[in-house]
């Protein structure tokens, strides 16, 4: 209701992973906004109930402004340093969070 974005949540009860369905107009911007909005603050609530945001399917882009918070700056200087070992040119997804 907040964001007024109808959302759908599929998951793996077991081990609490879910991914959020966002079921907007994409060719939107505001509602694509929204949609973005309304995830970052579902991944907020996860991290603040000690949950993590990082499951089978990676971090993605979305994600990627979210992922110090749950791992820290130090644990983030050491990932991007074994990514330089196997690829020191950065030609191996550039544009994503490590």
């Amino acid at each position: 209701d907040k964001w007024g974005v109808y959302t759908i949540f599929i998951g793996h009860i077991g081990d609490g992973n879910m991914h959020p369905v966002f079921c907007v107009d994409v060719a939107d911007p505001k509602e694509v906004d929204k949609a973005l909005k309304c995830y970052e603050e579902i991944c907020r609530m996860v991290l603040s109930l000690g949950g993590t945001i990082a499951a089978e399917h990676g971090i993605g882009i979305v994600k990627s402004k979210l992922i110090e918070e749950e791992y820290g700056s130090k644990a983030m200087e050491i990932m991007k340093a074994i990514k330089r070992v196997f690829d020191p040119n950065n030609i191996m997804n550039p544009d994503k969070w490590v």
